[in-house]
């Protein structure tokens, strides 16, 4: 009789048999039963069932009365994706993406294959697909770094509404990552979010209503987008109204109430304040200077952390003649305009404030360099607001800094390379960590949902 169960049947009758198994699969109408769904599953699964292979392969995977055996598992969903089925193909390219359930000593290739199956998802309109993917061109992950197909993928999901792809595009256009920097654009697509209560549009909004990047420079407006969110307990917000307090950026200059705000953050393990707060003493801004407080608190920085305390407490020593242990700022110009360097890593970075403060304390020792620096910055700021005379003073800083650091283009060009060599480090980093979070997530909702089934069924 073996020849009648091997019989080829009809599309309808092994459509037939799939529901049936989905019935004792699920307990629909019938006792649960996982066996019974596993023989049915299989006899449509052996005759080319897409839905029945993708089923079976789960079953493989989750352990569902049968035991577990990925091998079997990624057999079966090749079988169901390669005939287009979407769970199937859903399911096999988490797998590929994460290296679970599949060999993880070619990461790489799994990669590649995940790549290559969220394409196929991607092609169908799947949107979650199309996030992955773009991400990954973003990346460079299983697929060569391609920022304009990740543009172009990210283009499509915001035009479908989606916000994350939005921020990421957003954040693309206002850093210049993968496209040209375009301020305008990037001001579109975060008045979009910040308009549906995204703290970190509202944020990046503020900043630029702050420093007039692609709008008109604002104080106002960015002091009152600050406001709002600090009040709602955004710590970033609340540390941008601070650094407006401390530089009297829309307001009047109030040193007292920026260090109360900073140290309200600074007891909550704020780095970025902890460190202000230290700047404040290192220099005498609002606070009677203390080396001993200063230090102290850029060390606690560092402890937390925040490797650019490092540099902070370099400056701190090395303008009092110490050795801080922290070696990173370049040792190569002369004494007397090492402060151009300080002033110019910072600008980089965009810690303006830090910068001025540096060539405040230059100033004060009598560098007519710095002197005249300042005296442009301030002249500059009680007439326009010193949105000019801010940009003035960093490409004077950065014309100094070019012609005293002449001879150690060689060594920038190093550090350039061992910024990005960390960069990328990290983001393998980044990757890793994640796929972990992913994997345990995964193995925890299949435990969970077998121990529900298994609640289920002892109910019965």
């Amino acid at each position: 009789m073996g020849w009648l169960f091997n019989k080829k049947l009809t599309d309808e009758e092994l459509e037939n048999i799939y529901q049936e198994a989905e019935k004792y699969y699920n307990g629909y109408g019938v006792a649960q039963d996982y066996r019974k769904a596993e023989k049915l599953f299989k006899k449509a699964a052996d005759q080319g069932h897409a839905k029945a292979q993708y089923k079976l392969g789960s079953m493989y995977f989750n352990g569902d009365g049968v035991t577990r055996d990925f091998r079997k598992a990624v057999n079966l969903l090749t079988k169901a994706a390669d005939q287009g089925d979407v769970d199937a193909l859903n399911k096999l390219a988490n797998m590929y993406y994460i290296s679970y359930g599949v060999s993880s000593d070619v990461a790489t290739n799994n990669l590649k294959k995940a790549a290559e199956l969220y394409q196929k998802l991607s092609d169908k309109g799947d949107i979650d697909a199309q996030k992955r993917l773009a991400d990954m061109y973003c990346r460079g992950y299983g697929v060569d770094r391609d920022y304009n197909k990740a543009v172009e993928l990210y283009q499509k999901l915001v035009d479908q509404g989606d916000t994350d792809a939005q921020k990421k595009l957003a954040d693309m256009y206002y850093n210049g990552h993968g496209v040209d920097r375009d301020y305008n654009k990037a001001v579109e697509l975060y008045q979009k979010l910040a308009d549906q209560g995204d703290a970190d549009a509202q944020n990046t909004l503020a900043d630029m209503y702050r420093k007039g990047y692609g709008v008109k420079q604002n104080y106002r407006k960015a002091l009152e987008l600050y406001r709002k969110l600090a009040e709602q307990g955004d710590t970033q917000a609340q540390f941008n109204l601070g650094d407006m307090y401390y530089h009297g950026y829309g307001v009047k200059t109030s040193y007292h109430k920026a260090a109360e705000i900073f140290e309200k953050l600074a007891d909550q393990g704020n780095t970025e304040a902890i460190c202000k707060l230290a700047s404040m003493y290192h220099y005498g801004f609002g606070k009677k200077k203390n080396y001993n407080k200063a230090e102290e608190l850029y060390q606690r920085a560092i402890d937390l952390g925040d490797t650019s305390a490092k540099y902070d407490l370099d400056i701190m020593y090395k303008n009092r003649n110490k050795d801080s242990g922290y070696t990173q700022l370049s040792t190569n110009t002369s004494s007397n305009k090492a402060w151009l360097e300080q002033a110019e890593y910072y600008l980089d970075r965009g810690y303006e404030s830090r910068a001025i403060a540096i060539i405040e304390e230059a100033a004060s020792k009598g560098d007519p360099d710095a002197k005249e620096l300042l005296y442009k910055f301030y002249k500059g700021k009680r007439e326009i607001e010193d949105k000019y005379a801010r940009q003035e003073t960093i490409n004077l800083v950065n014309q100094l800094a070019g012609a005293v650091l002449e001879n150690a283009e060689e060594e920038r060009q190093k550090t350039i390379k061992e910024l990005e060599d960390l960069k990328r480090d990290l983001e393998i980093e980044e990757y890793r960590a994640k796929e972990q979070y992913q994997r345990e997530k995964m193995f925890a909702e299949i435990e969970a949902e077998r121990e529900i089934k298994k609640a289920l069924e002892n109910r019965r």
